[in-house]
């Protein structure tokens, strides 16, 4: 016959203080009392430093001026901006950095899953050191390595490479390409007044394109003859634009050269 074991309630102290049940939740209650005190005590810590430099713990901050300059930014930007648009240009930056990290990493990742595969020893053997050192090593020890072994040897800010730059008569440079320490200053373009209007024009071109794309490939579909689509349609895009910049008053875009 069977019998089946009975767990007894404690009726005393001594039994409630032996039993491992209320010894596992007094233990686990303890711990969380003793986590609860840590944190309230450096909170308190935290609040009470805060409040000796007239710093109060909440979000007015993000209406007080930044006081700094961001170098990369997506939108309007100054030192007397606001921290929430310091914040918003931050986060409109890694929105940016991460979507064309996507697209050029799904590029790289295709060709050098195409070299791996291919017949050729020398792409194949390329590709696979690719794969198997440079992709295995942790991203962080790549950082380091690329830090100190490029980074700290360019030359500072003012023994820097300058391509294409002049010199006005106050001692500033301006320059094509900038290579320094600092990073790597290049010419870029900035929108002017008459890009709200172009921007239009490329929208109309990118429509243009992507219907040339289909159209090309409904008429392959068709005839069983390969069409030249993409050339067309890239052509029709590329008139449209240059069009488009001629119609204008001024020009959309002006370069901005970078200085030192």
């Amino acid at each position: 016959m069977l019998m089946k074991k009975i767990k007894t309630v404690p009726t005393s102290v001594y039994q409630l203080v032996q039993d491992t049940r209320f010894r596992r939740i007094l233990w686990q209650f303890t711990f969380a009392l003793i986590i609860i005190f840590i944190i309230s005590a450096a909170y308190g810590n935290v609040i009470d430093s805060l409040t000796t430099r007239g710093m109060l713990p909440s979000f007015r901050f993000l209406k007080l001026s930044a006081g700094i300059d961001i170098g990369e930014q997506l939108i309007e930007f100054n030192n007397a901006s606001t921290n929430a648009r310091a914040l918003l240009v931050g986060f409109l930056n890694t929105i940016s950095i991460s979507f064309l990290a996507i697209i050029f990493s799904t590029i790289i990742g295709l060709m050098v899953a195409l070299c791996r595969l291919s017949t050729n020893w020398l792409i194949n053997r390329i590709a696979w050191i690719y794969i198997e050192i440079i992709r295995n090593i942790p991203l962080l020890m790549l950082l380091l390595i690329w830090y100190r072994a490029f980074f700290l040897k360019m030359p500072g800010i003012k023994q820097a490479v300058i391509l294409g730059g002049t010199t006005s008569a106050e001692g500033i440079v301006q320059a094509n390409v900038i290579v320094s320490n600092r990073g790597l200053a290049i010419l870029w373009p900035l929108p002017t007044g008459s890009y709200a209007v172009y921007r239009w024009v490329l929208t109309a071109g990118l429509l243009v394109f992507v219907a040339g794309l289909i159209y090309f490939a409904i008429r392959t579909k068709r005839t069983g003859k390969k069409q030249m689509g993409f050339t067309w349609s890239l052509l029709a895009f590329i008139a449209i634009a240059v069009v488009g910049w001629l119609c204008l008053e001024s020009a959309p875009f002006t370069l901005d050269r970078p200085t030192i």
